[in-house]
């Protein structure tokens, strides 16, 4: 009796050095920001619409998360309500007019991320901690600048 005794308490000790060192490597392979769950970071972002020279709204956001810059300009112009409308195609989404400014043959609304000109649509575009979002309203033909 004291033998089987003896067996169930070493394997007892066993599973339970075994379950604890499991729980100690599962925590140590995920990274963590000093008491942080990375999914909850708090990032900021500036994000400029520029209507004319006259005309800009700016705010600098908090977001977490991945966040795109469709998203967050969709803040921005609900929190200042103002208006704006979209086209989904299969590429993403298009802005197609913000206030009362229309995108047409001549004008289109373009963004760019620390002054350099989106390559993808904006839902596609995933914004970093202290970026600057700029939306103008600009003739097509600056496109290429």
């Amino acid at each position: 009796m004291k033998k089987l005794f003896l067996t169930l308490l070493i394997l007892t000790a066993t599973l339970f050095s075994l379950t604890s060192l499991a729980k100690e490597i599962s925590h140590t392979n995920q990274p963590q920001v000093a008491g942080v769950e990375n999914e909850n970071i708090e990032r900021q972002a500036t994000v400029r619409v520029v209507f004319n020279t006259l005309n800009t709204v700016e705010e600098t956001l908090s977001f977490t998360n991945d966040t795109n810059a469709y998203e967050l300009l969709t803040l921005l112009l609900n929190q200042n309500d103002i208006e704006y409308e979209v086209t989904q195609y299969d590429f993403g989404v298009f802005v197609t007019s913000i206030g009362d400014l229309d995108s047409n043959a001549q004008n289109s609304w373009l963004y760019s991320v620390n002054g350099e000109t989106g390559q993808v649509a904006a839902d596609a575009y995933t914004i970093s901690d202290g970026d600057t979002i700029e939306w103008k309203f600009k003739p097509i033909e600056d496109y290429e600048e």
